[in-house]
């Protein structure tokens, strides 16, 4: 878990106090085999680097055994069942550095290196137009924006798509269960928040009221 983000969470009954990282099924040593290659320089892969981060702010994942059983059919199945209803960073459903599905047989993702030249435009374009995070606009930046948007007119189209959108439907995990919803609106409802605190949720895969949601896939 990182510990720089508290969390107080929920999946199939196994409670989380910080945002989970990663999932993995072991046995042995094997729950520390990620710190150790983060420590000593090892192999390099997501969960490393994120590891490799946290070290570097002067920090160390909290590292836990969450369940614990004999079977290796269970533990596969709670491994894969944790990766899906918590989600992974590379699909963008959640906050999971996993890499495949988990479970047996777990799908993985090969992703195509890029070449010299790719990297080289990469570079320059993030040296052209540098990260803002952590930089806020200026008073008179956000007076301009606001003034930008003000009798701004949708396209017939893009109402169409913001329609869409809004009709999409959602998928709330509670109880072990998936519960689907026709649109966040319903959802809302029955959560009793906001449309806006759902729809922010969704965006930026965050639990409401300590559940998690998300859109079903079309």
């Amino acid at each position: 878990m990182d510990p720089r983000y508290k969390e107080d969470s929920e999946y199939y009954g196994i409670k989380f106090q910080y945002r989970p990282i990663y999932i993995g099924k072991g046995n042995g040593k094997r729950l520390y085999d990620h710190l150790k290659y983060a420590s000593k320089n090892g192999r390099i892969s997501f969960i490393v680097s994120k590891i490799k981060s946290l070290i570097s702010q002067g920090l160390s994942p909290i590292i836990e055994k969450i369940y614990e059983t004999t079977d290796e059919v269970i533990a596969y199945k709670m491994e894969a069942d944790l990766i899906k209803i918590i989600g992974r960073i590379d699909i963008e459903t959640g906050p999971l550095t996993n890499l495949t599905d988990g479970g047996i047989g777990g799908t993985s993702v090969k992703r195509k290196p890029w070449s010299d030249e790719h990297r080289e435009k990469m570079i320059r374009l993030r040296r052209l137009s540098p990260p803002r995070k952590g930089k806020t606009n200026s008073i008179e930046m956000r007076r301009k924006q606001s003034e930008s948007h003000k009798d701004k007119k949708f396209t017939d189209d893009h109402k169409e798509a913001l329609s869409k959108k809004k009709s999409r439907t959602v998928i709330l995990y509670e109880d072990n269960k998936e519960i689907e919803f026709k649109n966040a609106i319903e959802l809302s409802k029955y959560l009793k928040v906001s449309q806006s605190t759902v729809y922010v949720a969704l965006k930026k895969n965050k639990m409401v009221n300590n559940k998690i949601i998300q859109l079903k896939k079309s």
